[in-house]
């Protein structure tokens, strides 16, 4: 009998360990699942940055404002933060928060318990306005071509025409290499006239890939237009 009472005792007790052990191990699962849906709420505000900034705006320079955003489970929060020596860089921090009941911070704007994740991103940003012409590959510059504003493309080639079709160019930007068509590396052939001395970027430009949100944003601009100038013409 005593030894029955002992072995049901000590079975007892690992059941209870092994429950024990069994709720620690989910709730750092859960603790671990929150967390990283928190990052995914930060990668969310990263996104939302972008289309903020590829987006038009009619102040100087870049739409810097803070934004914010809700999730299923929580929310995001984003800020730009740049530097007038470099103003085309432009760095963006993201909190992302997950809320749980046992989470190691407190949202600020909800009070709710959660778990919280930051990403920081940096970006080289300007507006598109300032080019004429973009390509991301190669791009050609024939006789007599007039370009009243900046160019740009990875590599740039002067094809070579008649002394009296000079290329005049108000500016010129690669990230490459510029050269004349025979493949002679020139980046100020004789032959193009330009308006300032061409730019050698230590960068080559990210063409953005446009959100369905942008999409939609030019989409409904182009239709409101169209629309507004067919009324007219009625």
């Amino acid at each position: 009998m005593l030894a029955t009472v002992i072995i049901s005792m000590l079975l007892l007790g690992v059941a209870f360990g092994y429950f024990r052990w069994a709720m620690t191990q989910s709730q750092e699962y859960t603790h671990s699942q929150a967390t990283q849906r928190a990052r995914e709420y930060a990668e969310s505000g990263i996104q939302a940055a972008q289309e903020q900034l590829m987006l038009p705006y009619e102040g100087q320079g870049l739409n810097l404002e803070r934004g914010t955003g809700d999730m299923a489970r929580g929310r995001y929060e984003f800020e730009f933060r740049s530097d007038s020596n470099t103003s085309t860089q432009v760095e963006i921090y993201s909190t992302g928060y997950c809320f749980f009941p046992r989470g190691a911070e407190e949202d600020p704007v909800t009070h709710q318990r959660a778990q919280k994740a930051v990403v920081h991103a940096v970006y080289y940003a300007d507006r598109v306005d300032k080019l004429m012409v973009a390509v991301p590959g190669t791009l050609k510059i024939n006789p007599g071509t007039a370009a009243a504003d900046t160019i740009y493309a990875e590599d740039l080639v002067y094809v070579k025409g008649a002394q009296n079709n000079l290329a005049r160019i108000a500016g010129a930007a690669y990230s490459h290499s510029s050269m004349q068509d025979d493949g002679t590396p020139d980046a100020s052939p004789s032959y193009v006239v330009f308006g300032s001395s061409p730019i050698l970027l230590g960068f080559p430009i990210r063409f953005p890939q446009l959100s369905g949100t942008v999409r939609d944003f030019y989409k409904a601009r182009a239709t409101s237009r169209r629309l507004n100038w067919m009324t007219a013409a009625a």
